[in-house]
């Protein structure tokens, strides 16, 4: 027993030390690196250097709960992601849910927020439309899936289009402020915040709803993923969590309000003006389909009457430009209510959430696939219509730039099916620049769509009792010869929906494009080998006008 008042003291001070500098090592709490950028509200860092945003806040707050010490990675978003994707950070913010992604990512089941993507332009700018982007020029962010579907849009509606990638989205903010792009691809998020500092405006070209999430590196950190989706699912199902303050607080409103009456008005208005849609398209087609075949009747009867016959021709000439008018206007005032129907669609994907139920996901999908195909249906229409309506412009072309310029629109396409393209150096022709392109283009696009293996595209040129004959040769499925004369009508198509996609008007662009240089079209093709499609244009200064 230690009876010296000192050294018994002594002795309970060197207990107190010891005790309290020997924690072992493994209760120092976890550290959690996280990656942030600037994406104003969500994820940005201020004037002073500290992250903030949405993420930051959730992922503070979980930290709180589990115990975590946060560690933030500042950068672009590309390295962000290359970071998270090498394992050097455990977290990535703001991350868009695409199936590609998910083979070096994994992700929560529950989203943070909900995005789409979108245009804008500078503020004096006249871009309204889509199809006023041809020959601009338009930014996007470098690696972004936004910029990389818009390309993929440019290409599918076979508008040309020059695409210049930025490290980021501030960049191209910049870009377009100084006039150095026409326009610029933003998050909806993105491009609000910076028409607060910057002239831009949005357009009304809107596009891919989408999913933004956190990551980590694929088969890793499956804990913290686990940890996150349980805290993200339980908050966002009470409106009076973390959560939503945390979104209140950044963004001035709740994620998963409930719908208000007015969104399913217009969903119901946005369903019916879709069904007045698809009968107005039916109408047209009938109308269109009816007037050749009325036409070519009464040339028919009439050959043996010279005199009367020239009369018909006028007045046939007059239908077509009627019906070219027709087709342009009813096309375009089409392209309105199929814009609000997207767009509402989105405001419903964004104000439920994760709360749909399955049949209100489903019906969603549904209403979604069928305005986008409507409006594919609509572009194609347009495209027709402009292809026999737009003056050309008669002069020596390079039919190697023509083809230079329609494989740049469809690169990613080709890239995607490891197309090879083979061609000689061609000569120069008389023609319309632009519509050669876009006439090489549609066979180009044709043949790799047909092509469901290794795609080989050659395009050939022979010199002729009849002039230069040019052709575009793949090794597709091929063409029954009973088929090869009904391709190039309008509408028609020999596959199903669901084994290809288009409308069925590529080959009538090709046919009328063709034509106004006063030429011919046909194809030679036998089925499982391939098929060859040659043409014929004036090598004279005698175009169409």
């Amino acid at each position: 027993m230690i009876r010296h008042p000192l050294k018994r003291h002594l002795l309970i001070l060197f207990i107190f030390l010891f005790t309290a500098t020997a924690v072992p090592a493994e209760d120092k709490a976890p550290v959690v690196t996280v990656g942030v950028f600037q994406l104003a509200p969500l994820v940005y860092i201020d004037d002073k250097g500290s992250p903030k945003g949405v993420f930051v806040d959730l992922i503070e707050a979980i930290a709180q709960e589990e115990g975590w010490t946060v560690a933030y990675a500042k950068g672009t978003w590309n390295e962000g992601l290359e970071k998270v994707r090498n394992g050097r950070i455990d977290l990535m913010t703001a991350v868009m849910h695409l199936p590609r992604r998910d083979a070096f990512l994994d992700f929560p089941k529950a989203s943070v927020f909900n995005i789409w993507g979108q245009l804008y332009i500078h503020k004096d700018a006249k871009i309204s439309g889509i199809f006023d982007m041809e020959g601009k020029t338009v930014g996007v962010l470098n690696g972004g899936a936004n910029g990389e579907n818009f390309i993929g849009l440019l290409g599918k509606l076979g508008i040309p289009c020059e695409v210049i990638p930025f490290d980021s989205q501030e960049a191209t903010a910049e870009a377009i402020s100084q006039k150095r792009v026409d326009a610029g691809v933003f998050t909806n998020i993105h491009g609000y915040n910076y028409q607060q500092s910057h002239p831009l405006k949005a357009t009304q070209i809107v596009f891919d709803p989408s999913f933004l999430k956190y990551a980590v590196a694929e088969a890793s950190n499956q804990q913290l993923v686990s940890t996150i989706d349980a805290y993200l699912s339980k908050w966002k199902s009470d409106q009076n969590s973390v959560y939503h303050r945390i979104i209140e607080k950044h963004l001035g409103r709740s994620e998963s309000k409930k719908i208000p009456g007015w969104v399913w008005w217009l969903a119901s208005a946005g369903a019916g003006t879709l069904g007045f849609t698809l009968v107005a398209a039916f109408i047209l087609v009938v109308f269109n389909k009816k007037l050749k075949t009325d036409v070519m009747q009464a040339t028919q009867d009439l050959k043996t009457h010279a005199q009367k016959l020239e009369r018909m021709n006028e007045q046939l000439k007059v239908k077509n430009t009627e019906l070219d008018e027709f087709t342009y206007f009813a096309s375009h005032d089409l392209q309105e209510p199929l814009r609000k129907i997207t767009a509402f669609s989105s405001l419903l994907q964004m104000d439920l959430g994760d709360d749909l139920s399955e049949d209100a996901q489903e019906n969603l999908y549904f209403l979604t696939d069928a305005a986008s195909r409507m409006q594919t249906l609509v572009n194609d229409l347009l495209t027709l219509s402009r292809s026999g309506r737009q003056a050309l412009k008669n002069e020596m072309i390079s039919i190697n730039a023509c083809i230079d310029e329609a494989t740049r629109s469809l690169d990613l396409l080709i890239a995607e099916t490891g197309t090879k393209i083979i061609r000689d150096d061609l000569p120069e022709i008389w023609g319309d620049k632009t519509t050669v392109t876009q006439l090489f283009q549609n066979l180009i696009n044709n043949g790799i769509k047909f092509s469901k293996v290794n795609p080989i595209i050659e395009i050939t040129a022979q010199q002729t009792d009849l002039g230069l004959v040019l052709g575009v040769r793949d090794n597709g499925i091929g063409i029954q010869e009973q088929y090869q004369e009904q391709i190039f009508a309008p509408f028609k198509r020999l596959h199903g929906r669901g084994e290809y996609s288009g409308t069925g008007i590529g080959l009538s662009i090709c046919r009328k494009v063709v034509e106004r240089h006063n030429g011919k079209i046909w194809v030679e093709s036998e089925l499982k080998k391939g098929s060859h499609f040659k043409f014929i244009l004036s090598p004279k200064k005698a175009i169409e006008k």
